[in-house]
């Protein structure tokens, strides 16, 4: 680590003008289908249809098989971080894991840097990855146990990944770390800071998170960090469940430190996890500056 559905298009003419929206194609309902067994549904065809368009422009539309359940649910929380958050957003996305493996989760509290457009516009981008903004109140920004919370209640994965938005994974790493997990641990990974230099090179675009992960956490003289703390905390659904953030410190990094000493009280073991088959490559966290 490093520390930094289907579509369709319909155009609408009105008083000369052309407008474009974009949508998520419905599943159909009992007062729309001529669906009166499951033959149908297996070899009929695939009807598509748009409400209220005088003209309709069906394109790009691609079927794709859901090849796994939802087995990881990534959450972090953004507030006045999107520069760094569109680094990690795009190194989440690019994730060599099969269609529905995996969702993303973002915690908004009413951010005023444009993150809730910017993760719209990455949940457009990617819609065969379930990439989505959990609003919460403004009030809420320093309290991370409460927007953290609020993300697992709207979680799907079997295993809940808590990270932070100024962290950059390799684009393997979901995949290694899921073929590592088991049983009722707390895993981490171990963390390499960026230098200055490098953070201002991958915020002005001289330098790629993503093509460029393994030359940026290959570079020496890195401060290199080890603990089950925020950047990476990954455990089963079944430990969230029993043991939640705390919402009762309105603190932004303390908070992690209770999540571990309350699943040490559980004895809910710590055990690192690799986040990369390349062992020189884990997380990076941006320099700060």
């Amino acid at each position: 680590m490093l520390t930094v559905s289907k579509t369709c298009s319909t155009g609408n003419r009105r008083r000369g003008r052309s407008e474009t929206h974009i949508g998520q194609l419905m599943n159909r309902n009992w007062w729309d289908a001529k669906v009166n067994s499951v033959a149908d549904l297996l070899n009929g065809p695939l009807a598509l249809k748009a409400k209220n368009a005088e003209t309709v422009l069906f394109q790009n539309l691609t079927l794709r098989p859901l090849l796994a359940s939802c087995r990881l649910s990534v959450i972090m929380t953004c507030f006045r971080f999107l520069q760094r958050l569109r680094l990690a957003l795009r190194n989440w996305c690019h994730q060599d894991l099969p269609f529905g493996a995996y969702e993303v989760l973002i915690v908004n509290p009413e951010s005023p840097d444009g993150t809730h457009e910017h993760v719209a516009a990455v949940a457009r981008g990617f819609p065969h990855i379930r990439v989505h903004e959990i609003a919460v109140g403004a009030s809420l920004s320093t309290n991370k146990g409460a927007m953290i919370n609020r993300a697992f209640e709207a979680s799907r994965g079997e295993w809940i990944w808590l990270t932070d938005a100024d962290c950059l994974f390799a684009p393997g790493c979901a995949a290694t770390v899921l073929q590592q997990v088991e049983g009722q641990h707390l895993f981490y990974g171990q963390r390499r800071r960026l230098s200055a230099a490098q953070t201002d090179a991958l915020l002005a675009g001289r330098a790629d998170g993503l093509h460029d992960f393994a030359e940026l956490a290959a570079a020496p003289n890195l401060r290199v960090e080890n603990g089950p703390w925020g950047f990476t905390q990954i455990v089963h659904r079944r430990v969230f469940e029993q043991i939640r953030y705390s919402e009762g410190v309105n603190h932004f990094a303390r908070t992690d430190d209770i999540f571990v000493d309350d699943c040490r009280r559980h004895r809910i073991r710590s055990r690192v996890c690799r986040t990369s088959s390349n062992p020189r490559d884990r997380a990076a966290k941006h320099d700060p500056g």
